[in-house]
């Protein structure tokens, strides 16, 4: 913008100078505005990059919940299995405490993803908190009004 008015400076006269004078100011409140504005950008990728982790985490976390799922099933189903022999007692019981391993890890692999999601939101609720406080500390300046005086030029009569 600053450009733009400084190439006019064949233009002379007071319309020339207020109008320089107004996008000056204007070009003033404009730039007191990037900061803040920048600062809340940075945020907002922060909290982006949470999220996507966030997902990615979860993601992961619940195809090897699945995955031991389907362990701790054929587990079980062997168990039954070999506990309807009457021969495989012991195998079956070795079957069903794999299982029983299985579940076990599966509540700690769930445990996992409950914290890495809470620490996440905590996480967030710091970064939202910052964009409001950067908001709240913004300078919002008003942008300078267009003169209300008419515009009178002698020589269009």
């Amino acid at each position: 913008m600053r450009d733009g008015v400084e190439s006019m400076a064949f233009w002379q006269g007071a319309a020339a100078d207020n109008a320089r004078n107004y996008f000056h100011g204007f070009d003033r409140a404009l730039t007191n505005q990037v900061g803040p504005l920048r600062s809340i950008a940075d945020q907002m990728e922060q909290l982006a990059l949470a999220m996507y982790e966030l997902s990615k985490a979860v993601g992961d976390a619940l195809s090897a919940i699945s995955d031991m799922a389907i362990i701790a099933l054929v587990e079980i189903a062997a168990a039954e299995a070999l506990a309807v022999t009457g021969l495989g007692a012991f195998a079956s019981l070795s079957s069903a405490g794999a299982a029983a391993l299985q579940v076990t890890r599966i509540i700690n692999t769930w445990g996992s993803v409950l914290d890495v999601w809470t620490r996440t939101w905590t996480t967030v609720q710091a970064l939202m908190s910052g964009i409001v406080g950067t908001l709240g500390g913004a300078e919002f300046v008003e942008l300078p009004a267009l003169p209300q005086s008419p515009y009178s030029y002698q020589e269009a009569g």
